[in-house]
Formats: structure tokens, sequence, C-alpha cells
């Protein structure tokens, strides 16, 4: 015998006589909302900064000057002293089409301290070797020099 049926057991089950647990369970699902809305606008902040900052980095080293290691005012006084006489201005009194210039240093690939350094440190055909009579400090200073008047200035 059979006092209550199956399926008003069903609605009974699907009834909540707790409305205090119905409103903790809205609030509940509210706060975690606001959560993952924190989190992702978190996350989208966070992703936009970080997209900043690397474009600023990448701006920076692709558009920024290079540091020169050397100083330009005293290799001025060196470049006076002990190559003025060839290079004069920036020309090149020996092979005209190779001065200083800094068309001239992109076409010949010696538009780097490195380059620089190498050439004067060990010269070349004509261009005397300069590392007996000069130190390593010097001839830096000389590189910082040639590239500071070639591309800031192009030697005017």
């Amino acid at each position: 015998m059979e006092i209550v049926s199956s399926d008003t057991i069903a609605k009974f089950d699907s009834l909540s006589f707790d409305d205090e647990s119905r409103e903790d369970r809205e609030l509940q699902k509210k706060r975690d909302f606001r959560e993952l809305a924190f989190f992702v606008e978190g996350t989208r902040m966070k992703k936009i900064v970080s997209v900043l900052l690397v474009g600023i980095a990448i701006f920076t080293f692709a558009f920024g000057r290079p540091a020169l290691a050397g100083d330009a005012a005293k290799g001025a006084r060196i470049f006076a002293a002990n190559c003025a006489s060839c290079h004069a201005g920036g020309r090149n009194l020996v092979q005209a089409n190779k001065s200083l210039k800094k068309a001239d240093l992109d076409k010949y690939g010696m538009n780097s301290l490195d380059a620089i350094v190498n050439q004067v440190t060990k010269g070349k055909r004509a261009m005397p070797a300069f590392k007996g009579r000069l130190t390593a400090d010097k001839i830096e200073n000389v590189a910082t020099y040639v590239l500071q008047q070639a591309n800031e200035k192009d030697w005017k």
C-alpha cells in the first residue's frame, strides 16, 4: 500500500523551504561571478601592461642610440694628434672613396665600435696598425669619437 506516490515525492524534493539557503546560494553565485570578473579583468590588465612594456623595450633598443664605451672628447685629441694627417674632416687622403663619413662607414661595414677598434688596432693596407703606439683605451676613445662624428654630425 502506497500512501504517497513517487510523483508526489519528486515534486516535494524539488521544492525548497529553506529560503535563507537559497539566498545564500544566490549571494555566493554573485560573489563567484565578481571574483571571476575581477580575475579576468586583472589578467587582461596584466597582458596589456606586459605588451606595453615589451613594446617600450623593443622601441628603446631598436631606436635608441647605443652607448659608446669610450670618451669622445679624449678621442678627439688623440685623433688630432695621430689620425688627422690622413683623415682631416673625416676624409681619407690616401683612398678618397673610403672616408670616415657615415655613408662610407655603412657601405664598408665599418659603422660600429668593434669594426673601427679592429681597424685602428691592426691596420689594413695603407693604414698602419696603432696597437703598439696607442693603448686599447685610447683606441676605443678614437673609435668613439669617429662614430660620434660620423653618426651625429657627419663630420660637419
